[in-house]
């Protein structure tokens, strides 16, 4: 960046002045004045002359921050939260769906809310969690249900959607129990421009389709990639386009963009139209896909930085410069600052700033690897030297712009997905040429779709052979060993063994690791729900860089512990799958056994007396259930069981187990002491009786639990007893996910990750135990 490049400088203040009225968002009604006063302080000092440009970058970034946080300090959202307690409300909304409904989580904004002592008119917005058939856009709805805010993640690794909510103005969710609850009075009440761009995408997407109703993955690809249609339909698609560092073709970004950009000058190319006529007759034309995608943030992200760009070319200046750059970025920060948080934004301006400072430098390097002897003077060479010449060139920016995209994105890529993928680099030669393929043939399927259908199905037809080229090619780059994989951040902090108890409400999932030096191993005793495993399992495997487990225990056919079973076991190698000798009637637990067989593999089967070595020193005992003894529920068939690191720390694991199997363990087990014990709730029975406690001992219960149903909550009365004994009382719906670490001497320490708070062992301290 040679030249001064002020709109590009003004981008930077505004990112600044944007980060510093985010980290005080909870003061925004103070920080905006002050800010307005700071802006204009600096910027008169800077209009005066003679105190430096950090004067005026100082103010712009002032400006900025009073900006955004002028918006935060008079959002409705702000009064709307501050009227809900912690435990929520019952409330009575009514108000129009703003925005594409994509899922059961949909945001609104309020027309008038009832808070049960009448109604009064606010403009705020929150999302509603709704029950059947969604609305669609611009639909009045009125609803009644519970008002909860936004709270922080309950597990790590997950993404940190109540903060990407706030800095989009939502600060609430309407939980609504019953269908009943929850009406459409009127339709057609958006926003009419965006409500025409949404039916037209609509309407496209079905032309897309035209002949290939029997193929609904296919086709949601083809929409996705050619309109930027989100759906259920796309399936296991979505990872493999993750893994492969290609899911950016899912929106519509700068790559579509820029590909219809090029279509359109190669076409007005060969007609012999002017150079600048080009750029101005290519904005209309970019500006009309953005208004059929649906007008999202993406979509309109991309067509601002190209609009810069196509300006720049018809004033004749450079076609992507720091200005242009800077410009795209200032009118989208303007417009809305939140967007300075979104990946998709991050991604797109750094990716951008990578390629203006070193895209050129390694093309040019790439061209001298394999150019045409330099001495050689061009009129002497033979036909295929200047075919080679000028295919190693185009191979050159292709290959380029790929490596530098890539080596931009890694540190967004491993902080945000926590994923590394050398992958990247083919999937994406390999995919911008089909994708291309697939954005013209999309539209125009579209276009002739209007006149001639039977055109329109023959070039769906196309498009579906580019699109299984496209599915088979990455399928094949995703399968190389090394492809992809998973990353931990780096930590000094190394236990031997570790142990996370993930907060899943009604079921339960727990992460085991061990270490050995360098090495380490994985297990998982339980594994959520298809829906837990999906948002908060998975995520939380990722964050630790689990790409593999060494076994899996499955304590019982419930199917909030086990409903995610065979997409854990599809999604990543396991070594072990460990399961109890008795049969129950879940059907998620007979599907796995049958996927299992169907695969070759076999299960390990465990009951009491067994013992399982996790690594040297670190041993699972099952104390239950025995062999033979008459069950019933499932939660009374639970395996129970206790790990032992060395002779200095014990767990025990109890899953859902109730009053019957404790009795069992006091009656039949000599010893049952253990340092930590780990607990759900069976839902028809007693549990952590005080004779059962008294005969563990635990320095520390950690008690899972749920806001609903009520027989999924943890007792109070049981929880006062417990503290009363004193025993420390870990309530995962208070302190989330629970992470302990145990040392090498056998001290060992809890954390719950929610509230931050922590229990240390009595060995660590002496014999004195504490929690704070």
């Amino acid at each position: 960046m040679k030249a001064r490049s002020p709109l590009f400088e003004t981008a930077l203040c505004a990112a600044a002045g944007i980060v510093a009225a985010d980290a005080l968002r909870a003061h925004a009604p103070v920080v905006w004045p002050l800010a307005a006063a700071a802006a204009f302080g600096a910027l008169y000092l800077a209009w005066r002359g003679g105190r430096g440009r950090w004067v005026l970058w100082l103010g712009l970034a002032a400006l900025f921050c009073f900006w955004s946080a002028l918006r935060e300090a008079r959002n409705p959202a702000r009064w709307l939260a501050e009227q809900t307690p912690a435990q929520g409300r019952p409330v009575e909304v009514e108000g129009v769906v703003d925005a594409e409904p994509r899922s059961a989580r949909l945001p609104i904004r309020l027309e008038r809310v009832n808070f049960g002592t009448g109604w009064v008119a606010t403009r705020a917005r929150v999302v509603l969690h709704w029950p059947g058939e969604l609305p669609a856009y611009g639909d009045r709805v009125e609803v009644a249900g519970t008002l909860r805010n936004f709270g922080r993640p309950r597990n790590p690794g997950g993404f940190d959607l109540p903060a990407h909510r706030m800095r989009e103005g939502l600060y609430g969710i309407v939980q609504i129990p019953y269908p009943a609850d929850a009406r459409v009075v009127a339709h057609g009440e958006g926003n009419p421009l965006i409500a025409t761009s949404l039916r037209l995408r609509a309407w496209m997407a079905r032309t897309i389709a035209l002949g290939l109703e029997d193929d609904p993955q296919t086709t949601g690809i083809m929409q996705s990639m050619v309109l930027g249609v989100q759906g259920d339909s796309l399936g296991d698609a979505q990872e493999l386009f993750r893994q492969t560092g290609t899911l950016h073709l899912f929106a519509v970004s700068g790559l579509n963009v820029a590909m219809l950009a090029g279509m359109v000058a190669g076409l007005l190319r060969i007609l012999c139209v002017p150079h600048r006529a080009v750029a101005l007759i290519a904005l209309p034309v970019l500006w009309g896909y953005c208004f059929v995608t649906g007008l999202t943030a993406s979509s309109l992200r991309a067509t601002l930085m190209a609009s810069a760009v196509l300006v720049g070319m018809a004033l004749e200046r450079p076609a992507l410069s720091w200005n242009a750059l800077g410009l795209a970025a200032v009118a989208i920060l303007v417009w809305e600052p939140g967007q300075l948080y979104r990946i998709g934004f991050q991604l797109s301006f750094w990716m951008v700033v990578a390629l203006l400072l070193w895209g050129r430098p390694v093309q040019e390097w790439l061209e001298r690897r394999g150019a045409v002897d330099p001495f050689l003077p061009r009129v002497l060479w033979s036909r295929g030297q200047a075919l080679w010449s000028r295919g190693w060139n185009l191979a050159s920016g292709a290959l380029a712009v790929s490596v530098v995209a890539w080596m931009a994105s890694l540190p967004l890529v491993v902080w945000f997905f926590h994923l590394f993928s050398p992958s990247t680099v083919p999937a994406n030669l390999v995919a911008g040429g089909l994708a291309w393929c697939m954005l013209a043939l999309g539209l125009g399927a579209a276009v002739a779709g209007t006149f001639w259908s039977w055109l329109a199905i023959t070039l769906n037809h196309a498009n579906w052979l580019f699109t299984k080229a496209l599915l088979g090619s990455l399928s094949l780059l995703a399968s190389v060993p090394g492809s992809h994989f998973y990353m931990e951040p780096p930590t000094l902090h190394r236990p031997p063994v570790e142990l996370t108890v993930l907060d899943l409400g009604e079921g339960g999932a727990l992460h085991l690791r061990l270490r050995d030096g360098l090495s380490r191993t994985d297990w998982l005793v339980d594994c959520g729900s298809a829906g837990a495993l999906r948002w908060s399992v998975l995520p939380y495997l990722r964050s630790r860089g689990v790409n593999g487990l060494e076994g899996l225990f499955l304590t019982h056919g419930d199917s909030k512990h086990l409903g995610g079973a065979v997409a854990l076991v599809e999604e990543m190698p396991v070594g072990e799958v460990l399961d109890s000798a008795y049969k129950d009637r879940s059907p998620l637990r007979k599907r796995l056994h049958q996927w299992l067989a169907g695969q070759g593999r076999g299960k390990a089967i465990v009951q009491r007396g067994d013992v399982v070595t996790l690594a040297p020193g670190v041993v699972v005992r099952v104390l239950y259930p025995p062999s033979g003894r008459e069950l019933r529920t499932a939660n009374d068939k639970a395996l129970v069981l206790l790990l032992e690191v060395g002779a200095g720390f014990r767990a025990l694991l109890m899953s859902d187990a109730g009053f019957l199997t404790e009795q069992w363990l006091l009656e039949n087990e000599a010893d049952v002491r253990a340092d930590l014990l780990i607990k759900g709730k069976h839902n028809h029975d007693l549990s952590g009786t005080p004779e059962f406690l008294s005969a563990v001992a635990p320095q520390v219960v950690i008690a899972g639990g749920a806001d609903f149903p009520p027989m999924e909550q943890v007792e109070e009365a049981w929880a006062a007893g417990v503290e009363a004994s004193g025993v420390r009382l870990l309530r995962q719906d208070r302190s989330g996910a629970v992470t302990v670490h145990v040392g090498a001497d056998g001290a060992w320490n809890a954390r719950g990750f929610y509230d931050g708070s922590t229990f240390l062992s009595r060995r660590r301290l002496m014999g004195t135990p504490s929690a704070r």
